[in-house]
């Protein structure tokens, strides 16, 4: 029983130990309107202040309102395009609707722009992901 104990602690240890050298790129915030903003993780220092989240690092420097901040990740590659903005042309329009409409009736398309379509991140593409980008048009 002691040697099982033990070795489930090394094993633990081990895999605490790996994820600690786990290094990422950028620090992706995504917001309740659907858009998405990340930073370089080089120099990235981040302060809290007045309902603010104050971000630093070596890049300059960006603040974002804590009410608008739906959920934050880590990941190895920055985010270029914001979610919503299905075909990846910098702009949430109609044509990103139809896109969204096309690949729930079939189309394929790669792993990003699914990422893109997912809009409510429920992680399905849907109707409610077609009504989110309207919203985003609509109040932008």
């Amino acid at each position: 029983m002691k040697k099982t104990i033990i070795m489930m602690l090394i094993a633990a240890l081990a895999t605490l130990t790996a994820m600690a050298d786990t290094t990422y790129e950028s620090l992706t915030f995504s917001c309740k309107d659907g858009t998405e903003v990340s930073y370089s993780t080089d120099g990235l220092k981040i302060t809290f202040s007045n309902n603010t989240a104050n971000i630093k690092n070596n890049e300059g420097n960006g603040s974002l309102a804590l009410s608008n901040l739906d959920y934050m990740y880590f990941s190895d590659s920055e985010s270029t395009f914001a979610t919503g903005d299905v075909n990846a042309d910098g702009e949430i329009t109609i044509a990103d609707v139809n896109a969204i409409i096309d690949i729930i009736l079939g189309s394929e398309v790669d792993d990003a722009t699914m990422a893109r379509a997912d809009v409510n991140g429920d992680g399905e593409v849907t109707i409610a992901d077609v009504n989110a980008v309207i919203d985003i048009i609509l109040n932008s």
